[in-house]
């Protein structure tokens, strides 16, 4: 398949995957090794194994690090700090795209971000929410959630200390029934 085909055929996705591509090729043998060198020539940018984008001169839409959060991983939410920020919990800017998983914990850099994944036991995997960013959805935690996500993997003893230090601020988006709601389960 010519760079030119494949782009007409897959412009338009926010995510390529061999599978995808291998689906329509007339060899789909072929499709890693060409996959490959589209990513050494700078025409896509692989993400981790098996997910590439379309490199930024030739994409037509903005991918979101948000998106791709949740499809590098799955099952995966974005939570902790990233989460907090994403709801103006706390003042700092985080450019470490930080979620959790029921899978293995596991890291990835690319050119678009650094993607971290924490580990959750089953009963931890809840209090997220569905949003969308340039017409695309994603996993993240509710504020209340991203709270108790940072708190659960912290170690040592939640003092009065260490959460001034999170400098938290627009609390009166916690609901503080939720919040209750949660940590029971928890």
């Amino acid at each position: 398949m010519k760079w030119e085909e494949f782009l007409t055929k897959y412009g338009d996705l926010p995510l390529i995957e061999p599978r995808l591509v291998r689906a329509g090729a007339e060899n789909p043998e072929s499709v890693h090794s060409q996959l490959r060198r589209w990513s050494s020539k700078g025409k896509l940018v692989k993400l981790a194994r098996g997910k590439y984008v379309i490199a930024e001169p030739y994409r037509k839409r903005e991918v979101p690090v948000e998106y791709l959060a949740n499809k590098l991983v799955y099952p995966s939410y974005i939570s902790l700090d990233y989460a907090l920020a994403y709801h103006r919990l706390i003042p700092e800017a985080v450019y470490t795209v930080t979620s959790v998983t029921r899978g293995r914990p596991s890291r990835f850099e690319n050119p678009l971000g650094t993607f971290r994944y924490r580990h959750v036991q089953r009963s931890m995997f809840f209090g997220y929410q569905e949003e969308t960013l340039s017409g695309l959805n994603f996993l993240v935690a509710t504020p209340e959630k991203a709270f108790l996500d940072r708190f659960y993997f912290w170690t040592g003893p939640v003092t009065p200390e260490r959460l001034r230090e999170l400098r938290p601020q627009n609390l009166d988006k916690i609901d503080p029934e939720v919040l209750t709601e949660f940590a029971q389960r928890t």
